[in-house]
């Protein structure tokens, strides 16, 4: 069971993204979901979507490209919002 490289290919083209890029904003968007529960550490989570966990800046390099800030100022954003939601 083969898979066509180029249909692949022209499928995450399609997305915008680029073949290399899209396993990695997949594995950043399981990374978005498990800071949101709060379960778990950032180096855990990190190991759980399959970041190099040798290279720490590498993992929050990654996050920040797709999401604009780096795993623990997203946990902590995640934090205050639910914070504020249950202050108000």
């Amino acid at each position: 069971m083969g898979t066509n490289s180029s249909r692949w290919s022209g499928k995450v083209v399609y997305l915008g993204i680029s073949p290399y890029q899209y396993p990695i904003e997949q594995r950043v968007e399981l990374a978005k979901r498990l800071l949101k529960q709060k379960e778990r550490s950032i180096m855990e989570i990190a190991e759980l979507c399959e970041f190099n966990s040798h290279s720490h800046s590498q993992w929050s390099k990654q996050f920040r490209q797709f999401t604009g800030m780096t795993p623990r100022a997203r946990a902590i954003e995640l934090n205050n919002q639910a914070f504020v939601k249950y202050a108000v």
